[in-house]
């Protein structure tokens, strides 16, 4: 699981997420549903017009709509289903990260043991809110202050060479890409 698959499920408890506009769709009405939140709760909610919802539960949504709405479709699947007490959590920086995956280091970290930069945990959920699990990791790696945990954990980041850090590979002496040593997380 890489970092930002890991921010999506720390923050929905959802292991997967969907990549089309219908399919999260499709899941905003069984949880909107599910929960009791009518489609004009749901409008007010996500700044989506309640006849624009109506249409898509109709005729779905389409690749034109799809094209010019997945950003504000994403945001709404995203700030419906993700937990209110862990988007908290992760705004105020108040929470637990569990390192794996990286060799001798298996351990729950808080945030101030990482020593994270004020902000940090509002501009990841933010960046998760928007649909950019890839931001989100790499504003929160760029976050981390401790140098134990800058250095060692988190190594060094070339974003101008990649685009996709999104699995927070550690590129330093012995990197094996095929080993992709990564930072997973999860809040508490």
């Amino acid at each position: 699981m890489n970092f930002g698959d890991a921010i999506f499920k720390a923050l929905t408890g959802h292991d997967k997420h969907p990549v089309s506009g219908q399919s999260m769709f499709d899941e905003i009405e069984q949880y909107r549903a599910a929960i009791g939140l009518s489609r004009r709760g749901f409008a007010k909610q996500s700044g989506i017009p309640e006849s624009t919802l109506r249409e898509w539960g109709k005729h779905g949504v389409t690749a034109k709509v799809e094209a010019n709405r997945l950003d504000q479709i994403t945001r709404a699947y995203r700030g419906l289903i993700a937990s209110p007490a862990a988007l908290a959590r992760w705004r105020g920086n108040d929470l637990s990260i569990q390192l794996g995956g990286i060799p001798r280091t298996a351990r729950t970290v808080t945030a101030g043991q990482l020593r994270l930069r004020p902000g940090t945990g509002a501009a990841a959920v933010q960046r998760f809110l928007a649909g950019d699990d890839a931001g989100a990791a790499r504003v929160f790696a760029q976050g981390v202050r401790d140098p134990f945990y800058k250095h060692s954990v988190f190594g060094r980041w070339l974003p101008k060479t990649y685009d996709d850090l999104s699995d927070l590979a550690y590129e330093g002496d012995g990197y094996d890409d095929a080993d992709g040593y990564f930072a997973t997380a999860s809040a508490s």
